[in-house]
């Protein structure tokens, strides 16, 4: 008789996987949130006293806005999960799907922190460079403006890339294991042909 913690085939088990992750989610997401706090109220005195640049505030609130929607992330890829479970597969493990959903949620984390990081040290040396009139009153011919903006929203989109993929990456595993299992050969499959003969060929 199988054990019922140990056989993940069960139905039974989804209900326990189902529970277990809202309140293991619901833990983190918790305790994560007010990591944030001290970084949002660094950053309001900073917009406050006008050092901290528009592309900084707008990126790091777009992190802050995919953490909040983690939840529903969280919830589509548990919705995903328990459905391909439900069609019998067991490739798809428990163990699997908490990875992911830790692996989401750090890097959200870290994603966020690397675009407060970032933005704060390029604002801080921009204000720097922008006191030099070096640096400021440069002729229009050698005016890089457009340039320097692009590769500053390049390095923004790169800090937050974590983010997005272990977001895509969560919701989008029991999908993408199911397909990588489709292509893999079978144990089954041989080159041997075996060749039923009749004793009348003899």
């Amino acid at each position: 008789m199988k054990s019922f913690l140990a056989d993940e085939s069960a139905d039974s088990m989804l209900v326990f996987l189902i529970a277990s992750s809202v309140l293991v989610f619901g833990v983190m997401f918790t305790i994560l949130t007010y990591s944030f706090n001290a970084p949002i109220a660094a950053m309001n005195d900073l917009i406050s006293s006008g050092m901290l640049s528009v592309d900084t505030t707008e990126n790091f609130t777009t992190m802050l806005n995919m953490w909040k929607a983690s939840p529903f992330f969280m919830l589509i890829g548990l919705i995903l999960f328990c459905y391909e479970r439900s069609k019998g597969t067991t490739s798809l493990s428990s163990g699997t799907f908490f990875e992911y959903m830790f692996l989401m949620m750090i890097s959200l984390v870290i994603s966020a922190y690397l675009v407060y990081g970032y933005g704060m040290a390029l604002d801080s040396m921009t204000l720097q460079f922008e006191q030099i009139p070096f640096f400021t009153d440069v002729s229009p011919v050698w005016d890089t403006t457009a340039e320097r903006s692009l590769v500053v929203s390049v390095l923004y989109y790169a800090c937050m890339l974590p983010g997005f993929l272990g977001s895509i990456l969560f919701m989008l595993h029991p999908i993408l294991r199911q397909t990588e299992n489709s292509f893999l050969p079978s144990d089954d499959e041989s080159d041997e042909y075996v060749t039923d003969y009749q004793m009348q060929q003899f």
